[in-house]
């Protein structure tokens, strides 16, 4: 044992037991490691899951059914982020593509293939979140190991990559700001909503909103000197 997984490690009485926990709380610490402060607890237990079995078993995550896109950004499911658009993308041309044409499928019918596409864009990475995530991570553990020259140098190097707060929040603010602009555009090609006053009118406000505090205090100094001028009348 050396000095790099002293801090890992236990001594129990029997040498296989030991090197066997060792060696699975060396990889419990890794996982957790690369996977950051964010809802480690969860990922480490379905981690266990999964290499316990051996297999691909679905599971429930919220935050890969609910957000999705933002999910994947974060978590750095670049490779399931293109190909999850993709099929987004064909699919929805499929479902334009039969409304165009004219197909003979009734309306509600339609809206039931609409209706079972959303459903399905949101359920399936929900049930297979972990796994992506349980693939990237150890991925990522692999190469850290063999990239540092010691175990401690990978946990190193795999907190500094891991997904955290900071992160988080940018990529909210930016999915809200692309989720505001296309309700926008989309309200304007629709042409009930005209969103080029709104615009001007919040320009106008936004060069004024610096002034405020000084407007506040000349108002003040306004009323201090009236309130002198009477007390001096009087």
């Amino acid at each position: 044992m050396n000095a790099d997984t002293a801090s890992f490690t236990s001594t129990p009485a029997d040498p296989e037991g030991a090197g066997q926990q060792s060696s699975e709380q060396l990889g419990t610490a890794l996982y957790a490691a690369a996977l950051g402060p964010l809802n480690a607890p969860h990922y480490l237990a379905a981690f266990e899951r999964l290499e316990a079995t051996g297999r691909v078993l679905p599971g429930w995550n919220w935050a890969a059914a609910v957000t999705t896109l933002v999910w994947m950004a974060f978590r750095g499911l670049w490779r399931a982020l293109a190909g999850y658009l993709a099929g987004l993308g064909v699919l929805a041309l499929a479902l334009w593509g039969l409304w165009q044409v004219g197909t003979p499928l009734p309306v509600p019918v339609l809206a039931g293939l609409a209706l079972a596409a959303v459903l399905l864009a949101f359920v399936l990475p929900g049930l297979y979140g972990d796994v992506l995530v349980h693939r990237q991570v150890r991925r990522q553990v692999d190469a850290a190991v063999a990239a540092a020259p010691s175990l401690r140098d990978a946990m190193l190097l795999l907190q500094a990559r891991a997904p955290n707060k900071p992160r988080l929040l940018w990529l909210t603010v930016g999915s809200a700001a692309a989720l505001m602009t296309l309700v926008a555009l989309g309200a304007w090609g629709c042409g009930g909503w005209p969103i080029a006053p709104i615009l001007r009118r919040w320009w106008k406000a936004r060069r004024w909103l610096p002034r405020l505090p000084r407007l506040h205090q000349l108002r003040r100094l306004n009323r201090r000197r009236l309130w002198l001028r009477l007390h001096r009348r009087q």
